[in-house]
């Protein structure tokens, strides 16, 4: 059996430069309490100074005074480190609540709620009283936005998302990923209200690192949501409007090559399509050529120095976006 661990209370060990207080809560309005208590689980125990991770009866949650039925524990964990962990209705782990996908880690292959803690002030940071097998608090909703960097050489400084909810703030919002290309951020410290809103992702963390958003998913070269439940957003490629093409079959049958190159590149095709629309844009995102093809290769000739993303779409309408270099 799979077994998961959570945050936990104190650091057993001196206090920590690195260490950082959260406050985890859950509501269980909903839910008739087992008799044995509320507990919280996951991967941060050890680090809180509880003796194992994903021990399901050793970090107890308690009833708070303004409100017996929401149950809440403050643990100090390591920043800068991602946890998983599940709330459970009791002190075993066949009791532990069922967490939706829009909360989870990665799907039915990592059913587990998740956070990244990125700070180390003294303040203490709170989740949210978040309803029992839920996504969020009442009246608001969980939003994971997610950009695919396969295409990007990723900063130091991270990726981050930015957007009219928190004052174009490029610096405030860090996205991780788990071992993939795709960078993950969900709004554990203000969940949004119903509205719409616009974002965009940042190689980085300042203004300069913005993606150029252009085509049909943009809305004045920037990203727009609309939000009226919980929702976790496609995981766009970095400065496109291409869900992680770079990864589909359709790609993996095209070839550019020379590339890096001096400035003409050839394209092979072999996805058996009979036309194909290519659209070359430079790294702010404007077109700069355009060629329509009706056989297995094109060539891209006369480009100037830089970086171009080449979108191909072929007559079944499948799409791919490549990175080219012109040295």
């Amino acid at each position: 059996m799979k077994k998961y661990f959570i945050l936990a209370s104190a650091v057993l060990l001196c206090q920590a430069v690195s260490a950082k207080k959260i406050k985890l809560s859950v509501d269980m309005t909903n839910e008739t309490v087992n008799t044995t208590g509320i507990h919280v689980y996951g991967d941060f125990q050890e680090a809180a100074g509880f003796q194992f991770n994903w021990d399901p009866g050793s970090t107890a949650m308690l009833p708070e005074a303004w409100d017996t039925n929401v149950f809440s524990v403050i643990i100090d964990v390591p920043a800068f480190k991602i946890y998983e962990y599940r709330f459970i209705n009791g002190d075993q782990s066949y009791e532990v609540e069922f967490v939706p996908e829009e909360s989870r880690v990665n799907g039915a292959f990592d059913d587990n709620r998740w956070m990244y803690v990125d700070s180390t002030g003294d303040d203490t940071t709170f989740i949210g009283v978040i309803p029992y097998s839920t996504n969020a608090p009442i009246g608001l909703h969980l939003v994971v936005f997610r950009v695919n960097m396969l295409m990007e050489t990723v900063s130091n400084d991270s990726v981050h998302v930015a957007g009219t909810w928190q004052n174009w703030d490029a610096s405030k919002c860090m996205m991780v990923n788990f071992g993939d290309s795709v960078y993950k951020y969900h709004r554990y410290q203000a969940y949004l209200v119903p509205g719409t809103y616009q974002f965009k992702y940042a190689n980085g963390k300042t203004t300069a690192d913005f993606e150029y958003v252009s085509g049909v998913c943009a809305v004045n070269s920037e990203r727009e949501v609309l939000v009226t439940g919980d929702m976790l957003l496609d995981p766009y490629n970095f400065g496109s409007c291409l869900v992680s093409v770079s990864e589909n079959e359709f790609a993996s049958g095209i070839r550019i090559y020379p590339n890096p190159s001096a400035g003409n590149s050839q394209i092979e095709f072999n996805d058996f399509g009979m036309e194909h629309n290519v659209q070359v844009s430079d790294f702010s995102g404007r077109l700069v050529k355009e060629y329509y093809s009706t056989g297995n290769s094109l060539k891209l000739e006369n480009l100037e120095q830089g970086i171009y993303t080449v979108f191909i779409r072929n007559n079944s309408a499948q799409e791919a976006a490549l990175k080219l270099v012109i040295q």
